[in-house]
């Protein structure tokens, strides 16, 4: 199935754009830039509602909490390989980007 260009102005076209543009997206990162308490629910929701799933990748990195336990941090991204074939194959993606490099 093919991929969805979630609604703009929501927390999934935020992370979108955010992966898009070449960024690595963190859920302990993201509560900040979102504004949400919860932004593991809105990457998921791009990622398996939106059909995204096969183009972000994704990796744990070990890390320390606040109170000292050992935890693990989601990173997402997507290569560059796969943004520019996304761009060269869907001129959607570009003007997806440009509406939210105006808003």
């Amino acid at each position: 199935m093919s991929y969805k260009l979630p609604k703009p102005g929501t927390h999934k076209a935020q992370l979108l754009v955010q992966l898009l543009n070449g960024n690595v997206v963190r859920n302990s990162k993201a509560k900040n830039d979102l504004d949400t308490a919860n932004p593991a629910t809105a990457m998921s929701q791009l990622r398996l509602d939106d059909h995204w799933d096969d183009l972000i990748e994704r990796k744990r990195i070990p890390s320390k909490s606040s109170t000292g336990h050992d935890v693990y941090v989601k990173e997402y991204y997507m290569t560059a390989k796969t943004i520019m074939e996304l761009k060269d194959s869907d001129p959607r993606i570009e003007k997806y980007l440009e509406h939210h490099r105006k808003s």
